[in-house]
């Protein structure tokens, strides 16, 4: 009788489990979410994945959520394309754009890559199996790259070759790395052979220099890693990237912290400022060639511009500035504009100097900027380290204007202690190595 109760259950658990599937009584297996397509995206020649995501998702390290819509999108309909490889699109595949409400799910449902994944300026993938142990800066702007490689820890312990050896950069970075002498200097306008020969695991270089010599680096089978570096919001983007390549993404975030909050400082004070408020502003760049002397505006979308906007003034340049370089301007343009205030920009002179000679200069003084003491020149350290320019100093140069442009509205803003806590906490410098080595070179008209 026991033997039949038992052997009827078995019986019973097996009809079961044939009939239930057909009946759909099955219990069903966790369902993926469903995703809509926000946009369906068809990839053009030459588009990276990540530039594809900063586009749309305004983040480019949130690509791996376009690949969890688009692979999920092909489960159900084949015209979508499957990415096994997000570094290697094709032209013509489909890509579903998800709605950015469905990015942080999306993302935690990706897969995680094993070994080091880097997501570049320019959108770009880069995979390596074992964390870079030598990194080479090269190119034009390479001080730019290596001052932001120096905000890691492990930067002074990889970076091995640095293209360029000015006495300035020299000067700063033993500051900040006592071993420099260690690092192999190579000589200005380093070709990619020149380069290859350091051995690199990979090579930091400026994105605008992708085709010029980020190409050839890569034809000959080397890892290049593309920054910006040209705004404040590329700033922390490619901190993040910067964060990846050396497997200190915590210390990114501290970096990205402590600019935020000096810009939160600034834009906060003056995002309620009146319009009629406002003082046109106006950064020259003054520079000399033989005897010749000239004046230069930046690109309407060059950080000094950034600069001046966020710092609750308006850039009389703007609209005549809309080329890609350093523009000469006469005098008379300036005289035109008839600027509130006048903030010079010296590159290979000590910006005091300069200023000076122009306070005293007859054709100078006739302007109304000059005559109500408002003309000043735009801080720098180690001379050639401007505080316009999109070094990481940017923040010190972002908070001199707005005390500059406002002082009633920073009265307690100390731009010297600022001076402190940006080398003391982004560079590792004591109060002691500051006041003795940066305080003495420090130029420009500072409260």
């Amino acid at each position: 009788m026991r033997l039949r109760s038992i052997l009827c259950i078995l019986l019973l658990s097996s009809l079961l489990g044939t009939l239930l599937p057909s009946l759909g009584l099955a219990a069903p297996p966790k369902q993926e979410q469903e995703v809509s397509c926000a946009v369906e995206y068809v990839v053009q020649s030459g588009d990276q994945l990540g530039a594809i995501a900063q586009q749309y998702l305004e983040d480019r390290q949130a690509y791996p959520a376009i690949v969890v819509a688009t692979n999920r999108q092909h489960a159900r309909d084949a015209s979508f394309a499957q990415i096994a490889d997000p570094g290697r699109l094709a032209a013509g595949d489909k890509l579903c754009i998800p709605d950015l409400a469905d990015v942080p799910s999306l993302l935690s449902a990706a897969e995680r890559p094993s070994g080091v994944e880097v997501v570049d300026a320019l959108g770009r993938i880069v995979r390596f199996a074992e964390p870079p142990q030598r990194i080479v800066a090269a190119g034009k702007a390479v001080r730019f790259t290596v001052d932001v490689l120096y905000l890691f820890p492990e930067g002074r312990e990889r970076v091995v070759a640095i293209e360029g050896r000015t006495p300035e950069m020299v000067e700063f970075l033993s500051l900040v790395n006592p071993e420099l002498m260690q690092v192999q200097f190579l000589e200005r306008n380093a070709g990619p052979e020149q380069i290859a020969a350091t051995n690199p695991d990979a090579v930091v270089l400026k994105s605008y220099l992708a085709a010029s010599l980020g190409e050839p680096l890569v034809a000959l089978g080397l890892p290049v890693i593309y920054v910006d570096l040209e705004t404040p919001q590329q700033f922390y983007q490619d901190l993040v990237t910067l964060g990846q390549l050396f497997g200190n993404s915590q210390r990114a975030a501290e970096v990205i912290d402590f600019l935020r909050q000096r810009v939160t400082k600034v834009t906060q004070v003056v995002q309620d400022l009146p319009e009629e408020q406002k003082l046109d502003v106006l950064v020259l760049q003054h520079s000399t060639q033989g005897e010749q002397v000239a004046f230069s505006i930046p690109p309407a979308t060059w950080i000094q511009t950034t600069m001046v906007e966020m710092a609750g003034g308006r850039p009389v340049w703007r609209e005549a500035a809309q080329g890609g370089g350093w523009q000469v301007v006469s005098l008379e343009q300036i005289a035109a504009w008839n600027p509130d205030i006048i903030c010079i920009v010296s590159y290979f002179q000590d910006p005091e100097a300069v200023v000076a000679a122009l306070r005293s200069d007859p054709r100078w003084q006739a302007l109304g900027a000059v005559q109500a003491g408002k003309l000043f020149a735009f801080p720098a350290d180690f001379l050639t380290y401007n505080w316009d320019q999109p070094d990481t100093r940017w923040v010190l140069g972002l908070m001199w204007l707005a005390k500059t442009l406002h002082p009633d509205r920073f009265t307690t803003l100390d731009i010297r202690e600022e001076m402190y806590l940006f080398f003391e906490e982004l560079y590792g410098l004591d109060r002691a190595t500051i006041e003795a080595k940066i305080m003495p070179v420090l130029r420009g008209d500072i409260p």
